[in-house]
């Protein structure tokens, strides 16, 4: 599900620039794309500075976040279907028996899964010994395979996997034999950590980007006339 924060105010100061601007013309849309690319920098800046307890992420939920500017309020958000349980928390189960955690730096940088290496790479353990970040525990996994004719035609970035599908992405990820690749878990239960605010910091950004930009344009139509 992706995750959009729609901002609004009801601060008076704020609605009352907004109906200045709209008095004389301007263009309301202007300011409102600032003030939702000031609450996405400092998204992006929350996403880089956190560590999980899984390690560090891919970054992609930070580059994802865009900007969608309507008549009265900015939208910012993402569309990564795991975008709203970062920001609220929640329990995700998986659709089959379990869920794949990737168990090292290289494949979560990728985002590269299961799914995207051929079946003979990888080997179901039952119990192996996992570390991800700063836990650490015996479960299952899938460990790396000795290699295969197929494998060593992705290394290179240009094979396909098992399906028939080009896996680019998983170009150059070396792994020793017998290393978990990923962890396989039941449920994963991820702690909400807000990213996306729009606090007392940005809300005087607000203010200070209506008044400006008003400011700017009735100068504009005072030379103009």
């Amino acid at each position: 599900m992706s995750l959009g924060l729609n901002i609004r105010t009801n601060d008076h100061a704020v609605v009352d620039e907004i109906r200045r601007l709209r008095r004389i013309g301007a263009r309301v849309e202007v300011p409102l794309r600032q003030i939702g690319q000031r609450v996405v920098t400092h998204a992006r800046r929350r996403l880089g500075n956190r560590r999980s307890e899984f390690g560090s992420s891919s970054g992609r939920l930070a580059r994802s976040l865009t900007v969608e500017v309507h008549d009265d309020f900015v939208r910012a958000g993402s569309p990564m279907v795991y975008a709203r349980i970062q920001q609220v928390g929640g329990k995700i189960k998986p659709k089959g028996r379990y869920l794949a955690i990737p168990a090292t730096s290289a494949l979560r940088r990728r985002g590269v899964w299961p799914r995207d290496l051929p079946r003979a790479s990888m080997k179901f353990v039952p119990a192996a010994r996992i570390t991800i970040g700063n836990r650490s525990w015996i479960g299952p996994a899938l460990v790396r395979a000795q290699s295969t004719a197929e494998e060593v035609s992705l290394s290179g970035g240009q094979g396909r996997d098992a399906r028939g599908r080009y896996a680019s992405k998983a170009a150059d990820v070396r792994l020793a034999i017998g290393e978990v690749m990923f962890a396989l878990v039941k449920a994963v239960t991820i702690q909400g950590r807000p990213y996306l605010l729009f606090e007392s910091q940005e809300q005087q950004f607000a203010l200070r980007a209506l008044r400006s930009y008003y400011q700017k344009q009735l100068a504009a139509r005072r030379g103009g006339g």
